[in-house]
């Protein structure tokens, strides 16, 4: 599981800049309106690791953004609103100890029609570096 610290600036900086409605879902009771498009996060961690003698350590993993659309509409609109929701967050650094290295392509989510919503997820990569006390 990626830290408190990860989760809770990077779901912050998504709820300040996507272009869409942030909806944080994890193990919270949101019901998003079924008319929009609308986004959420899972966290995957990939690695913690000793980066100094001093225990200067580093998490990496990937954020994935998932954003979700209507039935009926296609994929124009939601891939639209990703990609200008991904490129606001891209420029929210916190230089001090989380870095968001770069965004995957974005890849549809939810085999096309055979989901009530379609989805598409794109994942950022994120370094987060810390002192362990």
């Amino acid at each position: 599981m990626s830290s408190r610290h990860v989760r809770d600036t990077i779901r912050g900086w998504a709820a300040e800049v996507f272009t869409v409605p942030f909806i944080d879902t994890i193990n919270a009771s949101a019901s998003p309106n079924g008319s929009t498009i609308w986004a959420s996060v899972q966290f995957d961690p990939e690695s913690d690791s000793k980066i100094s003698y001093c225990d200067d350590m580093e998490e990496s993993g990937m954020a994935d953004f998932i954003f979700c659309g209507p039935p009926g509409q296609g994929d124009d609109e939601v891939l639209a609103a990703a990609e200008a929701s991904i490129d606001a967050l891209l420029a929210r650094q916190d230089a001090a100890d989380i870095a968001l290295i770069y965004a995957h392509a974005p890849e549809e989510f939810s085999a096309g029609t055979a989901d009530h919503f379609y989805r598409v997820n794109i994942g950022v990569e994120y370094r987060h570096y810390y002192r362990r006390s």
